[in-house]
């Protein structure tokens, strides 16, 4: 059977297809770990910097710099 732009039906029992949704979702784990392994690095060199690495500020805290949050800066809530 020949795809010509019709979707096919997903046949469980199609060797084919179960090897490229495993394939499929291999590479979708090896995405994920690959952005955590990359995230955690960032933090943990920030951190050893002395900065702050997750996100913005705690609410009433100021940034490493000393400044205001831009919202407070500007008078707006």
């Amino acid at each position: 059977m020949t795809d010509q732009g019709e979707i096919l039906p997903d046949d469980p029992e199609d060797p084919m297809r179960a090897a490229m949704r495993q394939m499929m979702g291999v590479f979708a784990q090896l995405d994920r770990g690959m952005t955590v392994a990359k995230l955690r690095r960032g933090r943990r060199i920030k951190g050893e910097k002395g900065q702050y690495a997750y996100g913005a500020p705690p609410y009433g805290r100021t940034r490493p710099t000393g400044r205001r949050p831009c919202a407070q800066a500007s008078g707006s809530s």
